[in-house]
């Protein structure tokens, strides 16, 4: 009997050796000129959290101020991973916006300025290089009731759009920044990638929310649709309702490292702390964002520099 039991037990501990991940080291660069101790603490604090929430084992995860480097080793990380949950900085920030009507006469200025920029170039432009590049089958009575949704883009003329806005930079508020929203359409002949050009107030108004989140939930609405649930700390709380009650009948941009999550028009003063964020997430884009959130932002941003290397084994 012993001897059963001494076999079973070797069958096991070799089981464990023999299926055992194969580890590798994703060595990543600090792209800030300067930082301190406590930002690398806590983003090697948040880098770990995130491991764990998504039940990633068997990961270790050592920083060197000195080379300015993090490395991770652990079980071979996927490019949807790395994106994901190293490179992420997953900061969650809400902006008053300029509407489509307060913004008009300036985009028709930059129209006008990117035309004769791209003259003297030495291309022929077309005459409205600008305007001619949003969209026209997108919904356009949402552009003047009080959003911050300036138009639309086919996707494959987001580079081009940046490029044009870059040229007509200073003919825009000095607070404005200009963030965008995939969009993926499916109808019965095509599918359709878009995205929606919003206009945000990055001044001292904007809310960044990541320290006075309290809690962070998956949340669905009455169609069945996955959301997020948040509750924002006293703090957070308080700074919410003002920015709310500053805004009523207008839009807030809510962004996630400038990457439009929605932008709801708000209809009255939200004083109970609670928010929930929808904007035709999938249930995995929701639990994603949810992830997120809840295991912090990084204060640094993060290049890969090496990706999984196979470590050697002890």
């Amino acid at each position: 009997m012993k001897t059963s039991i001494l076999c079973l037990l070797c069958c096991a501990m070799l089981y464990s050796c023999t299926t055992r991940q194969k580890q590798f080291t994703t060595i990543l660069t600090i792209d800030d000129s300067t930082f301190t101790a406590g930002q690398l603490d806590t983003t090697v604090a948040v880098l770990k959290k995130r491991f764990e929430i998504n039940k990633i084992k068997d990961v270790s995860i050592t920083a060197n101020n000195v080379k300015k480097e993090i490395s991770v080793l652990a079980p071979l990380l996927d490019e949807e991973t790395i994106s994901q949950y190293l490179l992420r900085k997953g900061s969650l920030v809400f902006y008053e916006s300029y509407g489509a009507d307060e913004l008009a006469g300036m985009l028709s200025a930059a129209d006008k300025q990117v035309h004769e920029q791209l003259t003297k170039q030495g291309s022929v432009p077309a005459p409205n290089p600008l305007l001619s590049i949003f969209a026209q089958f997108y919904n356009q009575d949402r552009y003047n009731n009080g959003y911050g949704l300036i138009g639309a883009v086919n996707f494959s003329d987001t580079i081009k759009l940046k490029e044009y806005l870059a040229m007509a930079v200073n003919v825009f508020p000095l607070d404005n920044i200009f963030l965008f929203k995939k969009i993926d359409l499916k109808t019965n002949k095509k599918n359709i990638s878009y995205c929606e050009l919003y206009a945000a107030k990055s001044n001292y108004a904007a809310f960044v929310a990541n320290d006075y989140i309290k809690s962070v939930n998956l949340d669905y609405d009455y169609a069945g649709n996955p959301g997020v649930n948040i509750k924002f700390d006293p703090y957070g709380r308080i700074a919410f309702a003002k920015m709310t009650e500053r805004n009523i009948g207008k839009s807030l941009i809510i962004a996630i490292d400038n990457t439009v999550l929605s932008a709801p028009v708000v209809q009255s003063t939200i004083s109970d702390g609670n928010c929930v964020i929808g904007g035709n997430f999938t249930a995995l884009e929701a639990v994603d964002l949810v992830n997120i959130m809840q295991s912090g932002y990084f204060p640094l941003h993060l290049k890969v520099k090496e990706l999984n290397i196979a470590a050697e084994e002890k």
